[in-house]
């Protein structure tokens, strides 16, 4: 950390999140584009005084890629492996989590509805296309191949698709979060009535066992 300008020193891969009005910055990697060295530092940042602080180093924060996001006022923080909560009172991460079949270099992450979402990355030499997302904000898992569903993304008065995983619940839910349809479906071509429902958007799920794949379709 430079104190006399009171900045950051410059890291690549590092992951940022604000919350309660304070920044912060997580890991990364310092050295050429080439290195794959962990910068295992975490700082609070305060726009107020406009001060960084360094909170501390080591501990959990042992990858050079990392990701960050938000659900239910939590801070997350994943380092290709692992997914770590952060306790913005404590000051510290509340325990380390090894998401191993999951772990996935320059993946994306978002939040739709308070769900987080994990999308594609790179792992073990390959592309990995799974999407994942946790419905209940915990430290389960689910996990789908984004190639056993697919739908397209606007429809008309039915829903045709095909499922190629064991039979399942779909679910068709409104952007407000209200259920308007579950019905069971068989591994194949499946055909749904949609013609009675209004012309908006809606997340359809399904979930199979463990495994849970969430879509968006349009109802025109």
């Amino acid at each position: 950390m430079d104190n006399t300008n009171n900045k950051v020193n410059p890291v690549r891969h590092a992951t940022a999140f604000a919350i309660d009005g304070v920044g912060y910055l997580a890991g990364g990697s310092s050295g050429p584009p080439t290195a794959t060295t962990a910068n295992p530092f975490f700082y609070e940042y305060n726009p107020a005084t406009n001060v960084w602080t360094l909170l501390f180093r080591g501990g959990y924060l042992t990858k050079f890629q990392h990701n960050s996001f938000i659900v239910n006022n939590t801070p997350y923080v994943f380092d290709e492996y692992y997914l770590m909560p952060y306790d913005v009172n404590k000051k510290q991460f509340l325990y380390r989590e090894n998401i191993l079949p999951l772990g996935t270099s320059g993946a994306s992450f978002f939040v739709l509805h308070n769900v987080p979402y994990k999308v594609h990355g790179y792992s073990n030499g390959t592309y990995d296309k799974r999407l994942w997302y946790d419905p209940a904000a915990t430290s389960s898992i689910y996990v789908a191949n984004e190639d056993d569903f697919s739908l397209p993304s606007k429809v008309n008065n039915t829903l045709d698709f095909t499922w190629k995983k064991n039979p399942a619940t779909l679910t068709i839910i409104t952007t407000s979060g209200k259920v308007i349809m579950q019905k069971d479906i068989q591994t194949g071509e499946n055909t749904m009535d949609l013609s009675y429902l209004p012309q908006e958007l809606y997340l359809v799920s399904l979930q199979s066992g463990s495994e849970s794949f969430t879509y968006k379709i349009i109802k025109e």
